[in-house]
């Protein structure tokens, strides 16, 4: 066998046994979330009139021009 031959067949043996190993740890991830409990998921937060004024003073700070409603403070 000539060396081109033995480096293909040693890529091909490295690349194999890569993902072999990728799809053993995805496996046992798998397991192992399974196992755990469901947890409970918090519902996102409301967007109310706190954030809708957080978020018109983000876009307010975004434009170049204005200043900023609390920078004479």
């Amino acid at each position: 066998m000539s060396r081109d031959v033995m480096i293909n067949i040693g890529c091909t043996v490295f690349t194999l046994a890569y993902i072999a190993l990728c799809l053993i740890v995805g496996i046992l991830a798998s397991r192992h979330d399974s196992r755990q409990p469901p947890q409970p998921k918090d519902e996102p937060a409301k967007f109310n009139a706190e954030y809708y004024e957080l978020y018109q003073t983000g876009l307010w700070l975004l434009l170049h021009d204005a200043e900023a409603p609390y920078d004479d403070l």
